[in-house]
């Protein structure tokens, strides 16, 4: 089983505006972003702290740590993209 996925978060002064999994660099690269994460970054000057909350992680289980800390913070308090249910 491949565990190279991790779940990471990006907050701007401390407050929580993304949740995001990838593997390699996606926690700090901007491409493939939507236009609500691109704006709030670009209206902070591109400053915002990355935070690996969770590493070494099959695909699956970083999916549901990354829903459940959805669910429990509330899509709507971030720019997440709003397709999946959480």
């Amino acid at each position: 089983m491949n565990k190279n996925y991790y779940v990471y978060i990006h907050t701007i002064n401390e407050v929580l505006f993304y949740i995001g999994k990838g593997t390699g660099n996606r926690a700090w690269v901007h491409n493939g972003r939507t236009k609500a994460w691109m704006d709030l970054v670009q209206q902070n000057n591109n400053s915002y702290t990355i935070e690996i909350l969770a590493d070494n992680l099959s695909e699956q289980t970083a999916l549901c740590l990354e829903g459940a800390l959805i669910k429990v913070v509330g899509i709507k308090h971030l720019v997440n993209k709003k397709t999946k249910k959480y």
